[in-house]
């Protein structure tokens, strides 16, 4: 657990660099502490809202094992923690395929866990 606990911060620049040249692409969410939610909630107009598809992917192991041992609670671990996703880039649906194909090129695995509305 330690290891996992002690691994080097991940580096979106890159990622972000080339995305944000996509017409379609709204904003970006570094998610931090806040969880998911609350980190993506702030960079939305106060009109929208985020639903999030929870079970879009699979969480690390050390999520898991965090839940576990410290037998904490399903919300609180969605509004304090990343959940293994580190940057939400917030989408128009006709950009989604250019968003997959450039963050593919540079090797970053792109999942769709929401809607927007």
């Amino acid at each position: 657990m330690g290891e996992a606990l002690l691994q080097i911060h991940k580096s979106y620049l890159q990622l972000i660099t080339e995305l944000k040249t996509v017409d379609g692409v709204d904003g970006f969410s570094h998610i931090t502490g806040g969880g998911i939610e609350g980190n993506t909630k702030r960079i939305l107009p106060d009109n929208l809202s985020l639903n999030v598809d929870w079970d879009a992917w699979d969480r690390p192991e050390i999520f898991k094992l965090i839940q576990s041992i410290g037998n904490v609670p399903e919300e609180d671990m969605r509004s304090s923690l990343n959940l293994g996703i580190g940057l939400i880039a917030v989408v128009k649906p006709n950009a989604v395929e250019e968003v997959k194909k450039r963050a593919s090129k540079l090797g970053e695995d792109c999942i769709e866990i929401g809607i927007i509305g």
